[in-house]
C-alpha cells in the first residue's frame, strides 16, 4: 500500500501534481509498503550549497529512499549560450529559459542532506538514492538511468525500484574497485522499519492532516493558536518567514502577533499590504487597539491597490497609470516595475525594516517581489531583509485550473530565501465537522445541497430574490434564541453577482433595516446590524455564524465562494441557493 503523508490540495506545481497522479502501486510491486512525503524540508546546515534544501518528494521504500527532483513544463537539453550544457524549459512565449540549477546536482545535494540527516537520527545504513522527473517532457534519445519522462517505458514506481538497484548496485561495484577493507552494506527494510524511518524522517511542525477533521472545542481552538503563536515565535530568529495554511488556520492573527512584537519589542518600522480593503480596514482596527496610547505607530496598514496607486501618484509621469482594466489584463506587475525604476532615485520613497503580506496569494503575481525588492532599507533584500508571507494557494483564485506560471515563478522565487511552515490545522469550526467537509466539497468544486453534512451545516432554498431576507430574518433570530447571540456573531456573505450594481437584490438590501453593508470606510457593523459583504471581500475574518446567498452554487467560482465564505464560520453555516 502506497500512504501519501501531505495534503494534495497543497501540490500546485503542475509537474508535481503529474507525479502525484502517477505514484500508485502496480504489477509486482502492488503489495509493496510505501511512504511518500512532498515539500520535505531538510535542516539548516546539513546541505552542501543553500541555507535550506527542499526535497519535491521523499519516497520511502524497502530497499531505502529515493530522493525526487521533479521539474514540470516542457524541458529541453543542449548547448546554452554560454556554451555550456544545460536543460531549459519553454515559457508562455515559447522561448528556452536555462534552468538556473542541474536538477542532477540539485538532486544530489538533497539526497547528501537526507543522508546526512538519517545518519543523525541512527540511519547510517540505510540506501540514499536519487531520481529526476520531467513528467511533462519526452526524451526519445535520453540514456540517463536516473531520469523518468512523459511516455517512459516503466511506471514511475517501476523506475523507482529499478533505479534504487542499479544505484546500489553501482556503489556496492565502486567499493569493490577501491578495495575497501570494510564494504558498506545495505540491507532491506521490514514493515516495521519502514514505519520507524518514516515517523523519524516526520518534518519537526508536520501537524497531522487527519486531525483536522477532529472535533474543536473553543478552549481546544484556544491552545492550538497560542502553540501555533508558540511555534512561529521560535522561527522568528529567520528574517523571512513564509507560512501557507488553508482558512482559519490563524495566519492572519499570526501575522497581527508578529507586527506587535517587531514594532513593540524591537522598536522596528513595517508595512502591512493585502489586497482586500476589508482585511486591511480591519486589521488597521486591531493594530489601533494594541497601540492605543502611544504616540507613534509604527506599521503602516494600507491596500496593495492603494499603495501602487499612490506611487503612480508620486512618479508624476503621465506615461504610468493604474486602473482596475490593466488588472483584469494581466498589466499590474508591469505597472509596479515601472513605477519603482521611476522611483529608485527618489528621496521621497519610504522605506521599512520589514514587510508584512496577508493573503499574500493576491498578490504573488502582482509584483510583491518587485515591492520587497524595492522597500526594505538593507541591499540585496530578498537573501537579507526582513519580510512575512501568508498565503493560501487554495484561494488565488486563478481564472483557470491552474496557478498562472508568474504566480509560480514570484512564489517559488521568495520561497527559495525563507523559512517555510505549513498550518494544518483550522481553528475555527467548533462544534462539528460539517463545516470541515463542506469546505472541502468546496474547494474540490463538489459541494451539494442534498449531502448530510451534520447539524452545523444547512441548505435553504429560495424562489427569488425578493425572499432572501424574510428567510434571513427567520433563520437568523431562530439562531439568537438557540444560542442566545449578538448581531456581531453574524454575517451574511452573497456572492458578487447579488450585489452588482444592476442586481435587483440592491435596492432590497438599501431600503432593509436588519442588514449593515460593511467596507473600507465601515469594517464593523453597528451593534443593530448584522454585517454583510460579498464572500471574496470577507478574506481574513471570522464570525460565528456565517449565512452564504448565491444565486446558484454549481458553478465553479460560486463554489469557490462557497469555500471562502464557509472558511469564515467558527460554529454554523448556511447557504441560500435559488432553487
Amino acid at each position: 500500500m502506497i500512504h501519501h503523508l501531505y495534503n494534495e490540495c497543497h501540490i500546485t506545481n503542475s509537474g508535481e501534481k503529474y507525479v502525484f497522479r502517477s505514484l500508485y502501486l502496480t504489477g509486482e510491486y502492488k503489495n509493496e509498503t510505501v511512504y511518500v512525503y512532498n515539500q520535505w524540508r531538510v535542516s539548516s546546515g546539513l546541505h552542501k550549497t543553500q541555507m535550506v534544501g527542499e526535497c519535491d518528494f521523499i519516497v520511502i521504500t524497502r530497499l531505502g529512499i529515493i530522493v525526487l527532483e521533479v521539474k514540470g513544463g516542457e524541458i529541453g537539453y543542449e548547448i546554452s549560450s554560454d556554451k555550456e550544457y544545460g536543460y531549459y524549459r519553454l515559457n508562455q512565449s515559447n522561448q528556452k529559459e536555462f534552468l538556473k540549477k542541474d536538477p542532477f546536482i540539485q538532486v544530489d545535494g538533497n539526497a547528501d542532506a537526507v543522508r546526512k540527516h538519517l545518519i543523525e537520527k541512527d540511519w547510517p545504513h540505510l540506501f540514499v538514492g536519487r531520481l529526476v522527473c520531467f513528467p511533462e517532457s519526452s526524451f526519445t534519445n535520453c540514456t540517463n538511468d536516473d531520469l523518468w519522462y512523459l511516455g517512459h517505458s516503466k511506471s514511475l514506481i517501476e523506475m523507482i525500484f529499478d533505479s534504487l538497484k542499479c544505484q546500489i548496485r553501482k556503489n556496492q561495484e565502486i567499493n569493490a574497485k577501491k578495495n575497501y577493507v570494510f564494504h558498506h552494506t545495505w540491507d532491506e527494510l521490514t514493515v516495521e522499519q519502514i514505519e520507524k524511518l518514516r515517523d523519524d524522517l516526520k518534518p519537526a511542525f508536520d501537524l497531522n492532516v487527519v486531525q483536522t477533521k477532529n472535533k474543536l472545542n473553543l478552549e481546544e481552538s484556544r491552545v492550538r493558536l497560542d502553540m501555533g503563536l508558540n511555534i512561529l515565535a521560535g522561527l522568528r530568529e529567520n528574517q523571512r518567514i513564509m507560512v501557507q495554511g488553508p482558512p482559519g488556520s490563524g495566519k492572519s492573527t499570526y501575522a497581527l502577533d508578529l507586527m506587535e512584537s517587531l514594532c513593540k519589542d524591537e522598536n522596528k518600522k513595517g508595512i502591512y499590504f493585502c489586497w482586500n480593503e476589508l482585511l486591511a480596514a480591519r486589521m488597521k482596527l486591531k493594530l489601533e487597539a494594541i497601540f492605543s496610547g502611544e504616540s507613534e505607530i509604527h506599521i503602516r496598514v494600507v491596500p496593495f491597490y492603494h499603495y501602487i496607486s499612490e506611487l503612480v501618484e508620486l512618479s508624476k509621469d503621465r506615461k504610468i497609470s493604474l486602473d482596475y482594466g490593466k488588472i483584469e489584463n494581466g498589466e499590474m506587475k508591469l505597472v509596479v516595475k515601472e513605477v519603482f525604476n521611476r522611483l529608485h532615485q527618489s528621496k521621497d520613497l519610504v522605506k521599512y525594516d520589514f514587510i508584512v503580506a496577508d493573503e499574500a496569494q493576491d498578490l504573488f503575481d502582482l509584483g510583491l517581489d518587485i515591492v520587497i525588492k524595492s522597500l526594505l532599507k538593507v541591499n540585496n533584500p530578498i537573501a537579507k531583509g526582513n519580510y512575512y508571507l501568508f498565503f493560501d494557494d487554495n484561494q488565488a483564485y486563478p481564472k483557470s485550473g491552474e496557478l498562472p506560471e508568474s504566480y509560480i515563478r514570484a512564489r517559488d522565487f521568495l520561497k527559495e530565501s525563507s523559512a517555510y511552515y505549513v498550518l494544518f490545522y483550522n481553528l475555527r469550526t467548533n462544534t462539528g465537522n460539517g463545516i470541515e467537509e463542506l469546505i472541502g466539497d468546496a474547494n474540490k468544486k463538489v459541494a451539494v445541497s442534498n449531502k448530510q453534512y451534520g447539524d452545523d451545516v444547512k441548505f435553504i432554498e429560495y424562489s427569488n430574490q425578493t425572499d432572501i431576507l424574510p428567510k434571513l430574518k427567520q433563520f437568523i433570530n431562530q439562531e439568537k434564541v438557540l444560542l442566545n447571540s449578538a448581531n456581531e456573531d453574524f454575517a451574511v456573505l452573497f456572492t458578487s453577482d447579488l450585489l452588482k450594481e444592476d442586481s435587483p437584490l440592491v435596492p432590497i438590501l438599501h431600503e432593509n433595516q436588519l442588514l449593515e453593508n460593511i467596507n473600507y470606510q465601515r469594517p464593523i457593523a453597528s451593534k443593530e446590524k448584522i454585517a454583510y459583504t460579498t464572500a471574496l471581500k470577507s478574506k481574513g475574518a471570522e464570525w460565528n455564524i456565517v449565512f452564504f446567498v448565491c444565486s446558484s452554487f454549481q458553478k465553479s467560482h460560486q463554489q469557490y465562494q462557497l469555500f471562502i465564505a464557509a472558511s469564515r464560520a467558527k460554529s454554523k453555516v448556511f447557504v441560500l441557493f435559488h432553487a
